[in-house]
């Protein structure tokens, strides 16, 4: 205790899942936060020139949801066939034509 040092962690630069092996070579020192990022897919890491990149990506919650949305709007056309009922979905919000 009290003495200065750094806290690693192992990871595989080709995760495991990816084929990734278990090769000194195929292995890599992160910190605990850029690790979690990576096995988060927060960031991804470039094997070759170690360039961190952060990765833009939908939330497992916000894909659920748009698929709720799609399967929705699938069965409301369902609906609306089936009772020769018309409902008229409102429109995207566009820009306005110059």
């Amino acid at each position: 205790m009290g003495k200065n040092g750094w806290i690693i962690q192992i990871d595989h630069i080709i995760d495991k899942a990816d084929r990734g092996d278990e090769n000194i070579k195929s292995l890599w020192a992160l910190c605990p936060n850029c690790h979690s990022k990576k096995t988060y897919g927060a960031i991804t890491i470039a094997p070759n020139t170690k360039e961190v990149r952060k990765t833009i990506y939908i939330s497992a919650l916000m894909i659920s949801i748009y698929q709720l949305l799609i399967e929705v709007k699938n069965n409301l056309k369902t609906i609306c066939k089936k009772s020769l009922h018309y409902i008229k979905l409102p429109r995207p919000l566009s820009s306005p034509s110059t």
